[in-house]
C-alpha cells in the first residue's frame, strides 16, 4: 500500500497546477496500484507532454 502510496503521488506531481476532477483522482488511485514500470512510463508520458506546451 505504500507503494501505492508513492506512485499516486508520483501521478498528482507530473498533473501539478492541472485541475482534475474527483473522477480523474480516482482514475490515478486505480493507475497507481499497477507496476512501478507502467506507472514511469505514465509520468515520462505526462511530463513530456507538458514539456511540449
Amino acid at each position: 500500500m505504500e507503494n501505492q502510496e508513492k506512485q499516486y503521488k508520483r501521478l498528482v506531481s507530473a498533473l501539478d497546477g492541472i485541475e482534475i476532477s474527483d473522477d480523474e483522482k480516482r482514475l490515478l488511485i486505480w493507475l497507481s496500484g499497477w507496476d512501478k514500470m507502467t506507472v514511469d512510463g505514465i509520468v515520462s508520458l505526462l511530463n513530456k507532454c507538458r514539456s511540449e506546451r
